[in-house]
């Protein structure tokens, strides 16, 4: 899996990113959270509560979203990523995000090098900015991402359409990192139509992602330099979380809560078997672990 979409170009040489669906993670970059470095949405530090136990338990296990780290995540086969980023003007350092920022950006940025050094293999990542990213922070984040990745990046230079230039010449050129990012040195992220339920059931998850679907490709003509991502989440709330830390409701962290509903992933494609491949992506919570990557994959072959 290391190499899969290589392993599809040497088949046919013509093939563009736009021919495919790739298997994506939701909140990328939230497989691991550092009770030391951990702030919320106004930058205040918590952890003089976060430290102590039950707090810190609570948070990890309702904020992580994925079980391996980014480059275990590509070895998997996972090809776009869902990076949310915050900013400490205190400590002066970017933060991977989700609902806090919960450690510093620094270690998913050389997962995602190593990889990229090891196997000219193409991917995208897809750059959110939270709290603290104000247009100073931005700029600086940015060459944060040029110096870790340098020419490695495909630029809007390089290639005005990305999505339909076929992968081979990002391949010879040895560029095979797509960024999307609110910044004039990367491609525009409204080019990505990336959806959300926010819906706290399986029912109605299941409802929204169909609808979403359906209003897709209703519209693709209309959208044909529009990168479409469905992503196959749920949203906790206070109530599901509180329900968690009861243990008497079948579930007791996201994981476990999501089960039901990411497995119903598999049913979802079948139903839709003849235009699912009209979506550039799908993504999930903890996709390794539930095998959606390697059902997406499979689509491609």
């Amino acid at each position: 899996m290391e190499k899969w979409i290589q392993n599809l170009v040497k088949k046919n040489s013509a093939l563009c990113l736009n021919d495919l669906i790739l298997p994506g993670t939701h909140n990328s970059s939230c497989f691991r959270v550092e009770t030391d470095e951990l702030f919320t949405n106004d930058g205040e530090r918590n952890t003089w509560f976060l430290k102590c136990w039950p707090a810190s338990s609570i948070v990890k296990k309702w904020t992580i979203n994925q079980n391996n780290d980014m480059y275990d995540q590509l070895l998997a086969g996972v090809r776009i990523f869902d990076l949310d980023v915050s900013y400490n003007h205190k400590t002066n350092k970017f933060y991977s995000s989700h609902r806090f920022a919960i450690s510093p950006i620094e270690y998913c940025l050389k997962n995602l090098n190593s990889y990229s050094n090891m196997y000219n293999e193409p991917f995208i990542i897809k750059i959110v900015t939270r709290y603290g990213m104000d247009l100073e922070s931005k700029d600086d984040f940015a060459r944060m991402l040029f110096q870790y990745f340098g020419n490695k990046m495909i630029q809007p230079g390089d290639f005005l359409e990305p999505l339909t230039t076929p992968i081979k010449n990002f391949i010879e050129k040895k560029k095979n990192i797509i960024i999307y990012f609110d910044h004039h040195s990367f491609y525009n992220l409204n080019q990505i139509w990336s959806s959300w339920a926010n819906k706290h059931n399986t029912e109605q998850c299941i409802l929204s992602c169909q609808n979403t679907f359906d209003e897709y490709i209703k519209n693709k003509k209309n959208l044909q330099n529009i990168f479409m991502d469905l992503n196959w989440t749920m949203t906790q709330n206070a109530s599901v979380i509180i329900k968690g830390c009861l243990l008497c409701w079948g579930y007791y962290d996201l994981q476990s809560w999501q089960k039901d509903f990411i497995e119903s992933l598999v049913d979802f494609i079948k139903k839709n078997k003849k235009n699912i491949k009209m979506l550039n992506s799908i993504s999930t919570d903890f996709a390794i672990d539930t095998g959606t990557v390697k059902e997406i994959v499979s689509l491609n072959f």
